[in-house]
């Protein structure tokens, strides 16, 4: 009784309490997790604690740009000022950690893709900004991976088949695309094409029998299914992006056998001469 209770209180406070208030709570979580992987990067044999920390503090930055368009911050003063001093802070931390996860590469456009990711959540209370914030979205990151060198040192390649800093990013594109359907309840038909395109971005990263290969093309289909009969246009662009990730898959079996017929070829010719291809 005593813990239901405290639970009932705190939420009443919580509601009664300013949207100002709520989001600094939030805020200052955040930057405690980044002051924690601060405190322990500086400790040879706690890495893997400064990374865990790294990784829940980037994951906590769209979700503060988030509250700060759902309170909504803007319409006083003092919320202007936070949204400023909490965009700003997050942005320099997001930048320092996306540095530090990528001391070996100078490609900058993972970090511009979260950073795009978390500021499209503002500005979600107009009219058909929504809609228009997942699909820059989704294209955007769409664009950039088709665009950016593929990074053969996975972290984490035996469990998600995806880098470290892929991971985030599909992380900040999920939370876009869950709060457009749930949250801002967007026509879910009219989200087709975004969802077959997130589909074919796990197509396209993940290697061959992977589970992740297998739920990108589940969401390519689903995405074709939800417009085929509604919004035929998105259905043909989801078919195209399907032509191209299985052209590309015929191109690797198509290269396999020809390799192998070019050997086999030579290993006729061998026993026909006498002498070993090699």
């Amino acid at each position: 009784m005593v813990v239901v209770s405290s639970g009932v209180i705190a939420a009443t406070w919580w509601e009664k309490s300013p949207a100002i208030l709520q989001y600094g709570i939030l805020w200052l979580y955040t930057l405690g997790f980044g002051f924690a992987s601060w405190w322990t990067g500086k400790k040879d044999n706690l890495r893997l604690t400064t990374q865990g920390l790294r990784i829940v503090t980037l994951l906590l930055v769209p979700i503060n740009f988030l509250a700060m368009d759902s309170f909504p911050l803007w319409h006083s003063f003092l919320g202007l000022v936070g949204m400023l001093v909490g965009s700003l802070s997050l942005t320099i931390l997001t930048v320092k950690f996306f540095k530090d996860n990528n001391q070996s590469s100078n490609n900058s456009l993972p970090l511009l893709n979260h950073l795009g990711l978390t500021y499209l959540h503002w500005g979600w209370t107009l009219p058909g900004i929504p809609l228009i914030a997942t699909y820059i979205g989704v294209i955007g990151t769409a664009v950039i991976t088709f665009i950016s060198p593929v990074n053969n040192s996975r972290n984490n390649q035996r469990i998600l088949s995806f880098s470290l800093t892929e991971g985030i990013i599909i992380y900040a594109l999920i939370i876009l695309l869950v709060r457009a359907i749930f949250l801002a309840q967007v026509d879910v038909f009219q989200l087709s094409l975004a969802i077959g395109l997130c589909g074919w971005l796990m197509g396209w990263r993940s290697p061959p029998k992977t589970p992740w290969k297998w739920i990108g093309s589940c969401l390519l289909t689903l995405g074709w299914l939800l417009s085929v009969f509604v919004i035929p246009s998105q259905a043909i662009a989801i078919s195209l992006l399907a032509i191209i990730w299985l052209g590309r898959r015929l191109k690797k079996i198509w290269l396999k056998t020809i390799f192998f017929y070019d050997f086999y070829n030579r290993c006729t010719n061998s026993l026909v001469i006498g002498s070993f291809p090699f």
